[in-house]
């Protein structure tokens, strides 16, 4: 997934340089049209990424911490036991 967002924004790169050369070397707005329509997709894409890739993350340490709990009270009632 992050190997994805990477190539998502590398190529934001390229279509951003591309629009500003349309636009601001060769003042050729329909040549840069379909090439905004292109970074307007992919800026939407990555977008999109990221908020899965937070969600994960999110659900990743979440699962961590009901882990990490489990192993102390796996703990507490061991030493539990052993008292009685």
């Amino acid at each position: 997934m992050h190997a994805l967002e990477r190539d998502v924004a590398a190529r934001l790169k390229v279509v951003h340089d591309a629009v500003a050369a349309d636009l601001d070397e060769r003042h050729d707005a329909a040549a840069a049209a379909p090439k905004v329509r292109e970074w307007m997709f992919l800026a939407r894409l990555r977008s999109e990424i990221e908020r899965r890739l937070e969600a994960l993350e999110h659900a990743l340490a979440s699962s961590e911490a009901v882990d990490g709990s489990r192993v102390a009270q796996a703990d507490i009632g061991a030493a539990r036991r052993g008292r009685r």
